[in-house]
């Protein structure tokens, strides 16, 4: 039997949101409690009191925004070990720009493509049906 995992990447393979917390603070030379800010909702809350929506979002806008980044330290090693259990992998996530997805697919590629079966965009990723579903967002 073929079992299938689905697997977030911004919160869970990557840390891109300390990332954009980082570049808000230096373009609106704010700082934030970082305890208190736990989820991307928290994140684009706090945000959008400072700076309209358009703005709040440029960072996704970014064709290079994956480039120097790399996954959590042990997020190469799990993810083989679903692989070598049997687990046909599918990367899945949210993604507003196309430069967004671009920029993800080849994070993906460079440092998962041994591992991955291919990248799923998609705004409600619960729609989909997996035996196994690993994301930062419980709901």
């Amino acid at each position: 039997m073929i079992k299938t995992a689905l697997i977030d990447i911004d919160g869970t393979l990557v840390d891109t949101p300390i990332l954009w917390l980082n570049w808000f603070e230096n373009k609106y030379k704010i700082k934030y409690n970082r305890e208190s800010l736990r989820t991307f909702e928290s994140f684009y809350e706090e945000f959008s009191k400072v700076a309209p929506e358009k703005d709040v979002l440029s960072f996704w806008n970014n064709t290079s925004l994956y480039d120097d980044l790399r996954p959590y330290t042990k997020a190469k090693l799990y993810v083989n070990r679903l692989k070598n259990q049997g687990y046909k992998i599918y990367f899945c996530s949210t993604c507003n720009f196309l430069e967004h997805s671009v920029s993800k697919r080849n994070f993906l590629e460079k440092y998962f493509s041994y591992e991955m079966e291919d990248l799923i965009i998609i705004r409600d990723k619960f729609l989909l049906n997996a035996d196994l579903i690993i994301d930062d967002r419980p709901k």
